[in-house]
């Protein structure tokens, strides 16, 4: 919000205009005698989200469905503008349809191991930007999970973290995040765009296996190995873009990826057994 004073050789460091004139003095120490003064703070604070919104879809009031599986992750929670008190892990939707749940984070930096494990309702959900981590085995077997946004401010990503999520059709991996973990996006079935951000170092242990849908990835040049199975099963993988600064394909890497033969050659210069396929 714009800040009028009227100064009488006062000191202040802010970009300012002075005077009404359209020039901005950007980061500089002002003095003047009498005039009109336009404060802008050259760097306004981002506002820190901590409240994480999921919504969930009924088909049938008797539905029960598992609202969290760690009751240490939130301290609060809100169901349809409704803030709710003493509520299970265990909760029954009174009516079909979709439903916004939204959560305050105990610790707002971390979504805590296997939180939101079979969910099957959650359709779903955004993630606050006070999040740093998220935990092993978070998302595990929510199938119905079809949108999820990776904030900026996430820098790990737990082993199986979204494994089975087989809704999800695409995925931002930010360039915050240093590694992709181990079956974090296993069985995925239905996902089909993958951008990894320009962060990521090292790709586990079956991190893509069995993603049927997915055609092509581009590899940023910051990834320097490719772990065991990365992409195994991978079957409609056409097209990957593997940079120099890769010099390490673990066994089984592109099992059954119909890749064409310049790629695979390149591929097997740096891990001869990348195309194997017994794990």
């Amino acid at each position: 919000m714009a800040i009028y004073l009227k100064q009488f050789s006062t000191h202040a460091e802010y970009d300012a205009y002075i005077n009404g004139s359209d020039a901005i003095l950007p980061n500089v120490s002002i003095c003047t005698t009498e005039g009109d003064v336009h404060y802008n703070p050259s760097t306004p604070p981002t506002p820190v989200e901590t409240r994480l919104v999921a919504k969930y879809n009924v088909e049938d009031t008797e539905y029960e469905t598992t609202l969290y599986y760690d009751t240490d992750n939130f301290s609060a929670m809100e169901i349809d503008g409704v803030e709710q008190q003493n509520v299970t892990t265990g909760y029954t939707f009174s009516t079909t349809g979709e439903h916004t749940v939204k959560y305050t984070l105990t610790d707002p930096t971390s979504i805590g191991d296997n939180t939101f494990q079979n969910c099957t309702g959650l359709t779903s959900i955004d993630i606050p930007n006070s999040v740093t981590s998220i935990g092993s085995q978070t998302f595990y077997d929510c199938y119905s999970l079809s949108s999820i946004t990776i904030p900026d401010s996430v820098t790990s990503i737990g082993d199986s973290a979204f494994y089975s999520c087989k809704s999800l059709t695409s995925v931002t991996i930010p360039n915050s995040v240093t590694s992709i973990g181990d079956d974090t996006f296993s069985d995925c079935s239905g996902l089909t765009s993958v951008i990894i951000g320009s962060g990521v170092t090292s790709i586990g242990r079956l991190a893509f296996g069995w993603c049927y849908s997915l055609t092509s990835i581009n590899i940023p040049n910051s990834v320097t190995s490719i772990g065991e199975g990365a992409f195994y099963g991978c079957n409609s993988l056409t097209s990957i873009t593997i940079p120099d600064s890769v010099t390490s394909i673990d066994y089984a890497a592109f099992c059954g990826c119909p890749l064409d033969d310049e790629t695979k050659n390149k591929i097997l210069a740096i891990g001869e057994y990348a195309f194997e396929c017994s794990l």
